[in-house]
Parts: structure tokens; C-alpha cells; sequence
């Protein structure tokens, strides 16, 4: 869990006021030393988020980032996740570029959200090097589990299976890996626990894995029975992006991939 300063509602009286530099910084003080003084008790430490009105101005911004400084308002989360990302794109780009001696666009934005889709779980649990490392890892998972799918032969052509299935799997099992044990209590390899939240994290994974399977094949067994899985066969050999939306996912000249047939 987490808890939220909420700041933002610019239809209630007086709570813009509380935007000022000077007024947040004492709500959020008072709130954060009820926060450490919670934690001195149950051990744990919840995240603190700030939630500000939509419209500020440049300096309104200002005082709210001087004020969360001021108080001590978390921004681990914030950098971790773009740690994580900014190391996914450059791992997936490296990787591309020694394939096909080009800066694929494609394939960087889909590092950038391997890394974002990794982080996810740990964000919170890990320190800035275990974040980096994270999302490196996430966007080396995107490139090599989208040559997977397609060596499997399964139609995927945004890579969304290996961006958001195997790389989020990869980013549950690095809680159990990098999870430092400063931040909300978890520990994992990184901090000498033994691999017990790794284990946590690999069963879990399975089990949802297995009743996620499950329940899909259900649906698309009945979706076949009644004879609607599949278009006419020229649609598929056109490409069903071409026959349902009006134009392919990619166009013929750009090797999105450099690999595959």
C-alpha cells in the first residue's frame, strides 16, 4: 500500500492554497513523520506520493518539487523507473544495431517499455543500481523473447508477448533477486535472503501462468468451435492488419527485426 497527499481538486475551497511551497511542505512534513513513526512500529515504510492539480504553472510546479524535496517525499520510484527504462532502450538499440547496422527505432521503443514493464514490480523494493541492471536485463528479454514468438511461429507483430508477458515475468523475479530490504521490508539475493522471495516470485508467476493459460484456452477453443477464430485464407496470406484496419503493421521495406522468415 501507499498513501497520497491529495492536493488537487481545484473546486474545493482553500485546497490550492495548500499547493503553495511553503503550506505543502508542512502538510507533508507532519504527514511523513507520521509515516516514520508508523514504521517504527509495524517496520514497514509506505511510500508517500504527492497528487497535485493538473493545471499548475511553471513556478506552481516549482514550489511543488521544492516542497517535496524539502519534506522528503519519495522519488524512488520515479527513479527507478526511468532508470529502468532508459537502460531497456539502450540494451535492446545495442543489440539491434550489431544485427542490422541500423538505429531501429521499433525495437528501442519497445526496450524502453521492456525496461518500464520490468521495474513495475520491483520499483519501490530496489535501489538505483539493481534498477539499472533490471532494465537492461528487460530490454535484452524484449529482443530475444520476440526472436522466441517468432521461432515459434506465433503471429506477434508489436512484440507485445515478449514486452509485456516475458518481460514482466522477468521483472516479478527481480523483486526476489534485487530487492534491497531498505524499502518496504522485502528482501532478496541481493540482501542474503536466501532465495526465499525469489521462490515466492517464481511459483506465483506459474500459478498465474497456468490459470491464465487455462481460462484462454477455454475461450478460444469455444471461439473455434463456432467457427470464428479465422479469416478467409487471403486474408491471412494479405495480413490480417491489411484486411481488418486498412494498412500493414509495418511497411515491406523496413526490416523491423533483421531476423526471422
Amino acid at each position: 500500500g501507499y498513501a497520497v497527499v491529495n492536493v488537487s481538486s481545484p473546486n474545493t475551497p482553500g485546497l490550492r492554497a495548500l499547493q503553495t511551497r511553503d503550506n505543502l511542505t508542512r502538510l507533508a512534513s507532519t504527514v511523513v513523520a507520521r509515516r516514520d513513526l508508523a514504521r517504527t512500529k509495524t517496520g514497514r515504510r509506505v511510500p508517500l506520493l504527492v497528487k497535485i492539480a493538473p493545471d499548475l504553472d511553471e513556478a506552481g510546479l516549482a514550489d511543488v518539487i521544492g516542497a517535496a524535496l524539502d519534506a522528503g517525499i519519495d522519488g524512488l520510484i520515479a527513479t527507478n523507473t526511468t532508470l529502468a527504462a532508459a537502460a531497456g532502450g539502450l540494451s535492446a538499440l545495442a543489440v539491434i544495431y550489431r544485427r542490422i547496422k541500423k538505429w531501429d527505432m521499433g525495437i528501442t521503443i519497445n526496450g524502453f517499455l521492456g525496461g518500464l514493464v520490468a521495474i513495475t514490480a520491483p520499483c519501490y523494493y530496489v535501489n538505483s543500481t539493481g534498477a539499472v541492471i533490471i532494465g537492461l536485463v528487460g530490454g535484452l528479454v524484449v529482443v530475444f523473447g520476440i526472436d522466441f514468438i517468432e521461432w515459434l511461429r506465433i503471429d506477434d507483430p508489436i512484440g507485445a508477448v515478449a514486452v509485456h508477458g516475458i518481460t514482466g515475468i522477468w521483472g516479478t523475479w527481480a523483486v526476489g533477486i534485487f530487492a534491497t530490504g531498505h524499502f518496504g521490508g522485502v528482501e532478496g539475493l541481493w540482501s542474503g535472503d536466501g532465495g526465499k522471495q525469489l521462490w515466492a516470485q517464481v511459483w506465483s508467476n506459474a500459478l498465474v501462468a497456468v490459470v491464465a493459460f487455462g481460462a484462454g484456452y477455454v475461450v478460444m477453443a469455444g471461439v473455434k468451435k463456432m467457427g470464428i477464430l479465422r479469416i478467409a485464407e487471403e486474408g491471412e496470406l494479405n495480413g490480417i492488419d491489411i484486411v481488418e484496419h486498412g494498412s500493414p503493421a509495418y511497411h515491406e521495406e523496413i526490416q523491423f527485426m533483421g531476423k526471422g522468415q
